[in-house]
């Protein structure tokens, strides 16, 4: 009989935002793939700014909801009236996931683990779960809060408190794993990277002339450093002032970054070309000769990942994930934060077009990131932990 695992996710896509959560859902569709038994318990913890939108929303408000899928995805959604105070979101979430913990194990069975994404929230309240009923926990990070600083010390506390109650803790990325064991977690924390159905994007039918073009896919805020990437390209104008800039994305800096471009005299170069649907990714990454990503923190790099799929070079800062993926055979890395070293970066992969072939570009991320490598690993460990 096939191993039976409910995953407990930190969110998860839905008509109202079919993005959000995406990774999970593709790691349990895998699994499924797989031959295993799987369901989905996934609460939704609505901000409280969203009551003017309740007709718009996800999931129905304090019902269980049963989504479309090739498993079963159990929903349950409520607001988080006092914005702010982590302990009223921790009530909240709760109910949510014993209401649907509930619901699923009269429907479907109790399963033989427990896997959650993201320690707050999901792995805390998956702890209570896990002990009452005698299941293995696995706890999978994500979140680069704890990097970031974003946690007060009561959350800090009761992350590694969840950590320490689970039976494996993974992490999407080395770098990661270091923050794990910063916070006091003294286990050992397994790199599980996050993997992508790379069938989307391939290699260009003939091959590229170098034409200038950069390229970057972010949200736009002051985590992806979009500014020192800008300051960067102004320098890199300077001897090579044939040269755009690509930028796809949103976000609240849009303005601001707008406005610096034109400061920097490369406003004529710069292209902002606002949030793009997934499949117009591919072409993108394919028309440029450079990926730049940016950024302070990323857990992973998933952006990196697509574009050397499509035989692009990357130029990326030590920003965590991105140690995972660069390598001296498909780009550069440089410190996050430091405009002359990205510039220069970006000027090297540039000036050496013939280092980076494609196919080997490609190759670089294909095996590592397949789905078969990690459905297999993420096997592996479920089987150490659930009883014979």
């Amino acid at each position: 009989m096939s191993m039976h695992v409910l995953v407990i996710p930190n969110t998860w896509p839905s008509s109202v935002d079919n993005t959000a959560g995406t990774f999970f859902r593709d790691q349990v569709d895998a699994l499924h793939t797989a031959g295993m038994q799987v369901g989905v318990a996934a609460p939704l913890v609505l901000p409280v700014g969203q009551l003017r939108q309740r007709f718009q929303l996800p999931v129905p408000l304090r019902e269980i909801f049963v989504q479309e899928a090739p498993f079963p995805v159990l929903r349950y959604a409520a607001y988080n009236l006092v914005p702010g105070h982590s302990g009223y979101q921790q009530k909240v979430y709760r109910q949510g996931i014993h209401r649907l913990f509930d619901q699923y194990v009269a429907e479907h069975g109790l399963p033989d683990l427990i896997h959650a994404h993201v320690g707050l929230w999901a792995g805390w309240a998956a702890v209570d779960l896990a002990r009452e009923h005698r299941i293995p926990l696995v706890i999978t990070e994500h979140s680069s809060a704890l990097k970031r600083g974003l946690l007060r010390p009561r959350e800090k506390r009761l992350l590694l408190d969840c950590y320490k109650q689970a039976n494996k803790v993974l992490a999407v990325s080395t770098d990661l794993t270091r923050s794990i064991s910063r916070l006091g977690y003294e286990g050992n924390v397994v790199v599980v990277p996050n993997f992508l159905d790379l069938s989307r994007f391939s290699l260009p039918e003939i091959q590229k002339r170098p034409n200038g073009k950069l390229l970057t896919v972010a949200l736009l805020n002051p985590n992806k450093g979009i500014d020192i990437l800008l300051k960067a390209f102004a320098k890199v104008v300077e001897t090579h002032p044939h040269c755009t800039l690509s930028i796809v994305g949103d976000g609240p800096a849009r303005k601001a970054l707008e406005t610096l471009a034109q400061e920097l005299g490369v406003g004529e170069q710069t292209r902002f070309l606002g949030l793009l649907p997934k499949s117009a990714l591919p072409a993108q990454y394919r028309a440029a000769d450079l990926m730049v990503s940016s950024s302070y923190v990323e857990t992973f790099g998933v952006v990196l990942v697509e574009a050397l799929a499509c035989g692009t070079p990357v130029v990326a800062t030590r920003s965590g994930g991105p140690e995972d993926i660069v390598t001296d055979k498909n780009g550069l890395l440089c410190e996050p934060g430091n405009v002359a070293a990205l510039a220069e970066a970006i000027s090297n992969v540039m000036n050496h077009p013939e280092a980076y072939p494609m196919e080997a570009l490609r190759q670089s991320v294909v095996e590592k990131f397949d789905p078969g490598s990690t459905v297999k690993q993420l096997q592996d460990i479920y089987q150490t932990l659930i009883p014979a």
